[in-house]
């Protein structure tokens, strides 16, 4: 992430062994104040919601990695799956919350529904990206029952948030709140791989970012 821009440069600096030291002990300080200061039973719920989060981001990127907007509705992807995954919120609290009521239990199905239809929609109109001539037969991964797979993911992981008390929801929003404001305030501006894009070669075993700017500043001297 600081190779990217994304956080402060000091994050990539490595000494003279390789080792991000400035990152480890600026990180490690953070994480001794958190753990000394903070509940446990806090720390815990967070901690799971926020790995179940990334864990749907990384769901929703795979599809974006995969699949493509059809040229005449540029974008219908990335709207498809935002609809999807505020949908699947939607349904894992009535799922885990209303279920006790029948106006609950008819807007879950209503709910379960809709989100199947989604996942019918985006496999329909959303085809499959061709990677033979972008990624190497050595590159890449393969990813099985697509796009279904990643989205079943999403409505699991939002389902077991769903499932947090009130106030550790709250924290969560406050949370990603923070997050995503230090992105737009910060990050966005700096990413080398937003501004310019990055490269990738079949020989390579990794991805390098394009005129990177950083790269002499990596060793503490």
């Amino acid at each position: 992430m600081a190779t990217d821009g994304l956080i402060p440069p000091i994050f990539a600096k490595m000494d003279a062994n390789g080792n991000l030291w400035w990152g480890t002990l600026i990180s490690g300080i953070v994480m001794i104040l958190i753990a000394t200061f903070v509940p446990f039973t806090f720390l815990n719920d967070l901690i799971s919601a926020g790995i179940l989060i990334a864990f749907t981001i990384t769901d929703s990127s795979v599809i974006l990695l995969r699949h493509a907007s059809p040229e005449d509705k540029p974008l219908l992807l990335e709207k498809l799956l935002v609809v999807f995954n505020i949908l699947a919120i939607i349904s894992g609290l009535l799922l885990s919350n209303y279920m006790d009521s029948d106006a609950g239990q008819v807007f879950a199905a209503f709910g379960v529904v809709a989100l199947i239809i989604l996942m019918v929609e985006i496999k329909r109109q959303c085809p499959p990206l061709d990677l033979s001539n972008v990624m190497g037969s050595s590159a890449g991964f393969k990813t099985p029952f697509m796009p279904f797979l990643p989205l079943l993911g999403s409505v699991v992981n939002w389902y077991l948030i769903a499932h947090l008390d009130s106030y550790d929801i709250v924290l969560l929003i406050v949370y990603c709140a923070v997050v995503m404001v230090g992105y737009y305030l910060y990050g966005i501006k700096r990413s080398v791989g937003n501004h310019k894009g990055w490269s990738t070669s079949p020989d390579d075993d990794y991805v390098e970012s394009v005129d990177f700017e950083l790269t002499s500043q990596h060793k503490i001297t």
